[in-house]
């Protein structure tokens, strides 16, 4: 790897904080060895998903044990990097950086205007003398209906900053990216499934002479295009991976899916990444219900560009 090279990474810590039993406790410190262990010489933007408190001074909080135990950062200028969106616990989000070489903009953090009915995060850096911006949001795991109008909105806050962006995500519904042949890159497995109740915020329910069948809801995925977002793994031609949905606490639905999405927000921010990893290594599978993926990206690129 480079040592220009800037790490993206993106996470849903499922739950994180909630409860502090002795397995939740290890659980914790084990997630934040793994953030701390990889590649630690190297830049890193961590966006996170799932701090688990119930009011915005409760996620400040986690925000900050979680830095202090990666040895990251999270505030610039009065404010911490976090966001928390009607208690909750899935919605709250945060962005950390390894000091360094990465330096945050002060008064680049930017959120929903109180009230509004969205939930998303920026915040703007400077790393090797290049601007650019990094953004996280956690759409509902309940209101499919609303997912495609919260891409576009979220795609929309992205380019207020006017930088190259990058953003890492829960879609919590199937991307819609096709690949050279005209397939889906994400192949469904839960299109011609009998229908269950489970798979309401999936899919919809197609009768067929056979009875009620399932056929996935790309419509959030469909959004994401619309709005220019390039989703990195099939954009660099990487192997398909799932993200959730396979592992220990995969709960009611059990189907290897890839809905932890990281996207470049513009023709320049695509060609500056240069890499795409999802961690599946033996023993994370039991550290959240989301892997996480990390881009690489490539900062010399923006200043070329």
């Amino acid at each position: 790897m480079t040592t220009d090279a800037l790490l993206v990474s993106t996470w849903n810590l499922w739950e994180f904080m909630r409860r502090d039993g002795p397995d939740d406790l290890a659980r914790h410190e084990t997630v934040a060895a793994r953030i701390a262990a990889d590649r630690p010489d190297t830049p890193m933007i961590l966006l996170v998903q799932e701090l688990s408190g119930n009011r915005e001074t409760e996620t400040v909080t986690q925000l900050h044990t979680l830095a202090e135990m990666t040895g990251m950062r999270c505030r610039t200028g009065h404010s911490e990097t976090t966001h928390s969106y009607h208690g909750a616990h899935w919605s709250q989000l945060g962005i950390l950086w390894r000091p360094g070489r990465i330096t945050p903009i002060p008064g680049s953090r930017l959120v929903p205007r109180e009230g509004d009915p969205e939930n998303w995060l920026f915040v703007s850096f400077i790393v090797d003398g290049c601007e650019l911006q990094a953004g996280t949001t956690h759409f509902s795991p309940f209101a499919r209906d609303g997912r495609p109008d919260a891409v576009r909105r979220f795609a929309a806050a992205a380019r207020v900053a006017r930088r190259p962006t990058w953003t890492g995500f829960d879609l919590n519904a199937s991307p819609a990216y096709r690949n050279p042949d005209g397939a889906f890159y994400d192949e469904s497995v839960l299109d011609g499934k009998p229908w269950q109740p489970a798979f309401a915020d999936q899919a919809w329910r197609v009768r067929t002479p056979e009875g009620w069948e399932c056929v996935v809801d790309r419509a959030a995925g469909e959004a994401m295009i619309e709005a220019g977002m390039h989703d990195i793994a099939p954009s660099l031609g990487m192997p398909w991976q799932s993200t959730a949905g396979d592992g220990p606490h995969a709960g009611e639905l059990v189907v290897p899916r890839r809905i932890d999405v990281l996207a470049a927000h513009s023709d320049a921010a695509l060609a500056a990444t240069t890499g795409y990893q999802v961690d599946d290594a033996p023993g994370t599978e039991n550290l959240s219900d989301h892997k996480r993926v990390t881009a690489v990206v490539d900062p010399r690129r923006l200043r070329a560009a």
